[in-house]
């Protein structure tokens, strides 16, 4: 069992009682002292022992597409959204008139934000067509997640 350390008016960091305590307390915790508290011989872990990976400075910088395409290669994101396909289903939902003046702003977490490039257009969808519309789109979306919502916003 590790001592206590002493009172905070004797102790220093300068005070060798209490170097020796932390050291011992250290070393201990971090596999580097026997049970007596006693240090081991070991100036810095071994790598080859396989507690401590090995790390091999790159021979040369790597291009920012295969950094950024490592994570999408284990699966941590998915990156089967495709915005040919929902611009598709926008324009067979909303026509080929309202596509032309229109745009994906974005798509997140089910919602699609549509910018409508003129304001009598975008009065006219939000009034009369916003539920046909919708209903056309959830009918035909290409994605695995779900359709939840679209905003419309001025913008083109």
């Amino acid at each position: 069992m590790a001592r206590k350390p002493p009172p905070a008016a004797i102790r220093k960091e300068e005070s060798r009682e209490w170097r020796d305590w932390f050291l011992e307390v250290h070393w201990r915790r971090q596999g580097l002292a026997d049970a007596e508290g006693k240090a081991k011989r070991r100036s810095f872990p071994d790598p080859a022992d396989g507690k401590r990976p090995i790390i091999r400075p790159a021979a040369e910088p790597e291009a920012i597409g295969k950094i950024l395409s490592r994570p999408a290669s284990r699966g941590a994101f998915d990156f089967s959204f495709s915005l040919e396909a929902v611009a598709a289903c926008w324009r067979l939902a909303a026509g080929s008139e309202t596509a032309e003046a229109s745009r994906i702003h974005s798509l997140k977490k089910g919602v699609l934000t549509m910018a409508i490039g003129s304001a009598p257009l975008l009065q006219e969808i939000r009034q009369f067509r916003q539920a046909e519309i919708l209903r056309v789109l959830r009918e035909n979306w290409p994605l695995p997640q779900p359709l939840l919502r679209v905003v419309y916003r001025p913008g083109g």
